[in-house]
């Protein structure tokens, strides 16, 4: 039977994240420096898109404000619907560490604790469901990046990759609706770069989370599906 296209609905994915005339200046030696002028980009459930730039353009400081961890100098930041800048300290905090997963260039795992407790960090703030169950996903979490057998490794013991990997999973234990990734490869080599970079699209992918990062490697950049290219402090499309 041949489908009658008229009557499908394409169902629409819901939008993670939604930034809208967003600046960013800095106030030094006399003068006001703007970073950031006039950004706009909406990213939705499932979607991956890239933002190049060289460094220094910006990219960390619109990741920053996509994260709630900085306040622009004028626009709006929506995330789920929400204005994240409308909520009390404590609230947002809550919010971020519910519904925003970050990795940075730096994998951040503290050395005193190993593999299990560095992906289970997130969960300790207070504000996690059942302890069962989260220890039960980052179980799932490690299994799927090849780490099943490094649970109780401290950071010192591991290599680049894997370091790299475990900030992964901890950005993914609590199921974030948003995942931000700042230079995720920015300090491997190329090869580990590179599996670097399919993990973070495919496990974006499988929880169904909007991915956006921020990159100058063009090898990484090329591989997301949409790709922007911030200049003069303002994003264009790429391609």
């Amino acid at each position: 039977m041949i489908p009658n296209f008229v009557d499908c609905q394409v169902e629409l994915m819901p939008v993670v994240l939604r930034l809208h005339s967003i600046c960013r200046s800095f106030a030094g030696s006399g003068e006001t420096v703007a970073i950031l002028r006039d950004v706009n980009l909406e990213l939705a459930s499932g979607q991956a898109v890239a933002i190049r730039g060289p460094s220094g353009c910006g990219k960390s400081t619109l990741l920053l404000i996509a994260g709630t961890l900085d306040v622009p100098s004028d626009g709006l930041v929506e995330i789920l619907g929400r204005n994240p800048w409308s909520l009390s300290a404590r609230k947002l905090a809550r919010f971020r560490n519910e519904h925003i997963g970050f990795v940075f260039q730096e994998h951040r795992l503290l050395p005193q604790l190993n593999v299990l407790e560095n992906v289970l960090l997130p969960t300790l703030a207070g504000f996690a469901p059942d302890r069962a169950a989260c220890e039960q996903r980052a179980h799932a979490l490690l299994e799927r990046v090849g780490l099943q057998d490094r649970l109780e490794h401290r950071p010192a013991a591991l290599s680049g990759g894997e370091r790299q990997r475990v900030a992964v999973c901890r950005a993914l234990i609590m199921r974030p609706s948003l995942l931000l990734a700042d230079e995720p490869t920015g300090s491997l080599d190329p090869h580990t770069a590179e599996g670097i970079g399919s993990l973070l699209l495919e496990v974006a992918a499988e929880n169904d989370a909007g991915l956006l990062c921020v990159t100058h490697n063009d090898r990484l950049a090329v591989r997301f599906p949409e790709q922007r290219l911030l200049e003069d402090g303002r994003l264009q499309p790429v391609g």
